[in-house]
């Protein structure tokens, strides 16, 4: 009875093996699908620190779950960047789910290949990833390749640098009033924050009435076509024709509340040798139209 009971177990035991090994073949790790953004927090000591916006796929039929991600990201068998998800995450079966990894690139580390790595369509990563998965928080680590769009990289990258200080309203002047029109002097300041020189093509916006950008009073562009080097600024100043007439009730109700507030809107066109990017300008200012003196809003006012 006893040899039965003990071959019955031992006959489970290795159906058990079997199935678990079955089950281990067709279970697949996560992969990088795409990114979705980046928002840069700021760049100090030759180190671009923010959040990548990345969307995993998991084909599998079961979810993951998991917390204190890390991982090294290398291009070439060099490091660039290291990246932590330090919460609690679930990674959804048969779909792609979004993670937000707090990230350091680290430009220093790149050297030479930095342009090449910026004007590639795409590139190659190899991901180190460790971390505690399933409700048993068991440590995994992993390596992975993944090909990414440098095109999405790059762009939401560059626009996030530049965007943050690098191109701002520096200046604008109250020149000339009618009532048909309104002549302001304006003047933008561009730094050139990233690690290679950049050709800046021109600067274009509009001029709204109202936040809501649906009453455009100019449409505007500034030409430039030059080449800015690395840490050099470039003024570049301009007039800007309103048409009050697109405003006229508007402007009347601004007169009497003393809030002859304007929104500008548009983009400045940059080119990384072939490659067109587009940096984002959005800011705001207010006339006083007793003294004409014109105040650029700060993005927090």
């Amino acid at each position: 009875m006893k040899k039965i009971l003990t071959s019955k177990t031992t006959l489970v035991l290795l159906l058990i093996i079997v199935f678990g090994f079955l089950i281990a073949q067709s279970v697949s790790y996560p992969q990088y699908h795409r990114m979705l953004g980046f928002q840069l927090n700021d760049i100090k000591e030759g180190k671009i620190r923010g959040i990548a916006k990345l969307e995993i796929n998991n084909d599998n039929w079961f979810s993951y779950s998991g917390k204190e991600l890390t991982c090294e990201i290398f291009y070439k068998e060099i490091q660039i960047a290291s990246g932590s998800y330090p919460n609690s995450f679930k990674i959804k079966r048969k779909s792609q789910s979004p993670i937000e990894l707090n990230v350091e690139f680290y430009l220093d580390s790149l050297k030479e290949e930095l342009k090449t790595f910026l004007l590639k369509d795409s590139v190659e990563l190899e991901i180190k990833m460790h971390g505690k998965f399933s409700f048993l928080r068991i440590p995994i680590s992993k390596t992975l390749k993944a090909k990414i769009s440098a095109i999405e990289m790059v762009n939401n990258m560059v626009s996030s640098m530049m965007g943050e200080g690098g191109l701002h309203l520096s200046k604008i002047q109250l020149k000339e009033l009618t009532p048909q029109n309104s002549v302001f002097h304006v003047g933008f300041k561009f730094s050139n924050r990233l690690p290679v020189d950049i050709f800046l093509e021109k600067i274009q916006f509009a001029i709204f009435d109202d936040k809501e950008e649906n009453k455009r009073l100019a449409e505007v562009q500034f030409d430039v076509n030059e080449n800015i080097q690395v840490g050099q600024e470039k003024e570049i100043n301009g007039d800007a024709n309103l048409d009050n007439l697109k405003s006229v009730f508007s402007g009347v109700i601004k007169v009497i509340t003393k809030e002859l507030i304007y929104y500008i809107s548009g983009t400045a066109s940059i080119r990384l040798d072939n490659r067109q990017i587009l940096i984002p300008i959005s800011q705001a200012f207010r006339v006083d139209p007793a003294t004409r003196q014109v105040i650029i809003i700060k993005p927090n006012e």
